[in-house]
């Protein structure tokens, strides 16, 4: 990185109390490019434009390889430091904050609670670095995997009537009040 700016490595670091720190400060300009680049791209149009674009963007964003090492690299730095793990905690929430926020601009009309936005926010996050980290062994497996995803959802739709059944079952819990 320091050799593509034009810079010895020990210029760059002289900026950084920490390997970790600079790590820190690459992940946070990347995530506000990131972010950027939904808001320029997917600021305007129909749902359904939106909601292609989204799947685009969550594609490119979200299943970077090179991200998700980075990521992963200083996870497991953070597990014996308290500060850093603080830190990438709350870089992760920034981003499914954003997250959240592109969910709820998709479909204001959903109704949703906020934990099921969060919670949704969250699968998009971790399915993206999920597929990051499994493109490592395969880099086809990033090919179209959200819109079969989508499909695959929309396919289960029909069985919406029997989801809280189903959610009960599977966590050992009363069904939630129908509406």
């Amino acid at each position: 990185m320091a050799e593509d700016a034009g810079y010895s490595r020990g210029a760059v670091y002289s900026n950084f109390p920490s390997k970790e720190a600079l790590a820190l400060e690459v992940i946070d300009r990347h995530t506000e490019q990131v972010i950027e680049s939904y808001r320029q791209s997917l600021a305007e149009g129909s749902s359904e434009d939106r909601l292609e674009r989204f799947q685009a963007w969550i594609e490119q964003s979200l299943s970077d390889t090179g991200w998700a090492l980075l990521k992963i690299e200083l996870a497991l730095v953070a597990r014996h430091n308290s500060t850093l793990n603080d830190e990438l905690a709350a870089r992760d929430r920034t981003m499914l904050d954003h997250v959240a926020r592109v969910i709820t601009e998709l479909d204001d009309d959903l109704g949703l609670p906020t934990e099921s936005v969060q919670d949704l926010a969250r699968l998009c996050v971790a399915m993206g670095q999920g597929v990051a980290i499994d493109s490592i062994k395969d880099p086809s497996s990033t090919t179209d995997w959200t819109a079969r995803l989508l499909a695959a959802v929309q396919r289960l739709l029909p069985m919406r009537p029997m989801l809280p059944v189903l959610i009960a079952a599977s966590t050992n819990l009363a069904p939630p009040e129908q509406k």
